[in-house]
């Protein structure tokens, strides 16, 4: 599966939010979450633009790979994602560690998560209080069966009627890791 998504930094929530309830969006839930990145033992995930992490949000957990960005304005990668039962997760964690993962930094952000159909394509709409980065808005297609380039198409045009700013396409991780000072060779591209 591809995720496909647009991220933009975002200076009055309130005005975008009134936009998207324009547009049908609903509000579904608020939830915190805290991703721990993970680099390979044997290649760089920073030079292969690679991300590999353990999500936590709520009580649950998901295990994430990304692959590389395929480029252009929306953030277009394959994705795997598959849940770890709450009990698992320390296990899960530990294994990375013996098998060599590397444990890179943590990123964490409350998420106000919106739905809104825009031109035939579900999208979830996330906003992101990221701590030390500040707010953003994401877009991500919700419906795997979209065809790829109609699913980027649609992302820009529901990103231009939000009057959204510039796409960004670096991830948090790399964001943080750069504001902080940080090292982000080394630093999956998450």
């Amino acid at each position: 599966m591809y995720e496909i998504e647009l991220k933009a930094r975002i200076e009055n929530r309130l005005q975008c939010e009134q936009r998207l309830r324009a547009l049908g969006g609903t509000k579904i839930r608020v939830t915190s979450q805290q991703d721990e990145y993970f680099n390979h033992p044997c290649r760089d995930f920073a030079q292969t633009d690679e991300a590999f992490r353990i999500r936590r949000y709520d009580s649950a957990y998901r295990v994430t790979y990304k692959g590389p960005k395929l480029g252009g304005d929306t953030k277009t990668r394959r994705e795997i994602e598959f849940p770890v039962p709450p009990e698992s997760a320390e296990e899960c964690r530990a294994c990375l560690l013996e098998l060599g993962f590397r444990p890179v930094a943590t990123v964490r952000k409350t998420r106000t998560i919106w739905h809104v159909r825009y031109s035939d394509v579900d999208f979830e709409v996330a906003f992101d209080e990221v701590d030390q980065l500040g707010s953003f808005i994401e877009l991500e297609v919700d419906d795997p069966d979209t065809p790829l380039e109609h699913a980027q198409q649609t992302t820009l045009a529901l990103a231009r009627q939000l009057e959204l700013g510039p796409s960004i396409t670096r991830s948090y991780l790399e964001m943080l890791l750069e504001q902080s000072g940080g090292e982000t060779s080394g630093a999956p591209g998450g």
